[in-house]
């Protein structure tokens, strides 16, 4: 029992060190009993000195420790503030990083071995934000004239801590012009640090240039007449600068579009329904360029063909045959051909350059006029002459047919004895004649006045082959001719 007692002692004393506050022990001779520990643990919180009154640069590690003579059985904390969260340890002590821009508080809960509990606070302050710098006045890539003056204003600012320092690379008054009698770029770099040492930098340039040239004389346009057509090749030439430009930059423009740089520009169908234009730079060593424009020549529309002469139409105009089409010479070369065939009131557009003639067409005018397209242009329409026709030359033909066939022979029907009449039957043919005409033929000659289609036998015509011959007869078409096969007459 004494050797518990002194234990306890012990413990006891532990306790009076640190909280001061622990009880008396029971002098010899007294009640022996331990006093109960009834305070809570001491809680440390220990952190980096602040860099600037109470604000640190960065993230704070603070260190806990809880200790009490009766042992500690758990530690938490709590953030709040600019940071939020909180946690335990495993033992008595532990580490907490506090790294939120701004004000945060920690709260430190500690239990001993005998339910006794404590609180502590912190309170930590962290700039985490670099100070913002402004420069105001002249852009960043600007091109300033050589003497021109311009004012250019710089600031620091910073919401936490403030600024401690706040200058410019090289060093200038805020509000005072910028160096402008120097030819080529300049730099300048604003540095702001604040009270905890974070820092921040911006930087500006800017090239002195000499004054800008100035158009004496705009460009000149040649080319065309009016408005452009598909297929005109602009020239551009003339433009003058003070003082004069060392080159120039030619640009053709389609509306607002750049399509081509250079002095020549030749219309194209894209530009339809645009207007086409120009625009000239002038370039001179230590002067800012100077473009003019743009210059619009005008609304383009379609180009034309430049024909030579007119098509030729070889063959001969009869049914069964083919005509066929040269065209002519044509500028530009076309990206199509047309050709526009009238047979009678019908007409016929094909992409070949022949047409078969058939029987259909038999007694039609047939001529033809030939198409040439491309984009951007017009469609320009020229006839086709035809050659070996009567009379030379000629722009239409007739179509010609064949004769009818005969499928059939005419043939005499009827008594073939003086005094009795006649008869022809009509040959079968391979189309319809127009008209039929008879001639009655004795041994094979003409018997005058016998022209119908009946024949009454005279005195003269015994002993002797009796025959008739039709001739088939239609507009457009050769005649047919067939003769019956002969009787001999009684």
């Amino acid at each position: 029992m004494r050797r518990r007692i002194a234990r306890t002692g012990a413990m006891v004393s532990a306790a009076v060190l640190v909280t001061a506050t622990a009880p008396a022990l029971a002098q010899p001779g007294t009640d022996p009993e331990v006093p109960r520990d009834t305070i809570g643990p001491a809680i440390a919180i220990t952190a980096p000195d602040p860099v600037w009154q109470d604000w640190h640069g960065g993230a704070v590690e603070l260190s806990v420790r809880a200790t009490d003579i009766s042992g500690v059985e758990f530690v938490s904390y709590t953030l709040d503030g600019a940071q939020s969260g909180g946690g335990s340890f495993p033992v008595s002590s532990g580490k907490v990083s506090v790294w939120a821009d701004g004000v945060t508080t920690i709260t430190v809960t500690a239990i001993d071995g005998e339910g006794n509990d404590a609180t502590k606070t912190h309170t930590v302050r962290v700039d985490a934000t670099d100070p913002t710098t402004q420069l105001l006045g002249v852009a960043n890539g600007a091109r300033l004239v050589r003497g021109s003056l311009h004012a250019l204003f710089h600031s620091c600012e910073d919401l936490r801590t403030g600024i401690a320092s706040c200058a410019t690379t090289p060093p200038r008054t805020s509000g005072a012009g910028v160096d402008t009698s120097t030819l080529g770029q300049h730099t300048i770099t604003l540095t702001a640090t604040d009270n905890v040492g974070r820092t921040s930098t911006r930087s500006l340039s800017y090239t002195v240039v000499e004054p800008e040239l100035r158009v004496t004389r705009p460009p000149e346009v040649t080319g065309h007449t009016g408005a452009p057509r598909v297929g005109d090749i602009l020239h551009v030439s003339g433009a003058e600068f003070e003082p004069a430009a060392e080159s120039l930059t030619y640009r053709w423009v389609r509306g607002a579009e750049i399509v081509a740089t250079g002095t020549s520009y030749e219309v194209t169908a894209a530009d339809l329904g645009h207007q086409v234009g120009v625009q000239v730079t002038g370039h001179r060593s230590g002067h800012e360029d100077l473009t003019w424009g743009n210059l619009y020549v005008g609304w383009a529309v379609e180009g034309e063909f430049t024909v030579s002469g007119v098509g030729r139409l070889s063959g001969t105009a009869t049914e069964g045959r083919t005509l066929r089409v040269t065209p002519p010479e044509v500028s530009p070369t076309p990206t199509s051909t047309t050709y526009e065939w009238t047979v009678g009131s019908r007409v016929v557009t094909t992409s070949v350059p022949t047409l078969a003639l058939t029987s259909a067409m038999v007694g039609r005018r047939v001529s033809v006029r030939v198409g040439f397209q491309a984009p951007g242009r017009t469609t320009a329409w020229t006839p086709a002459t035809l050659t070996g026709e009567p009379g030379g030359a000629t722009r239409t033909a007739v179509v010609t047919g064949k004769a009818w066939k005969v499928l059939r022979r005419p043939a005499v029907t009827g008594t073939p004895r003086v005094g009795k009449r006649l008869a022809v039957r009509a040959p079968r043919l391979s189309g319809k004649a127009q008209r039929l005409t008879y001639q009655w033929l004795r041994n094979g000659k003409v018997i005058k006045g016998a022209t119908g289609t009946r024949y009454v036998l005279r005195t003269a015509d015994r002993g002797k082959r009796i025959s008739v011959r039709v001739r088939a007869t239609t507009p457009h078409r050769p005649a047919t001719r067939a003769t019956s096969p002969a009787v001999r007459i009684r």
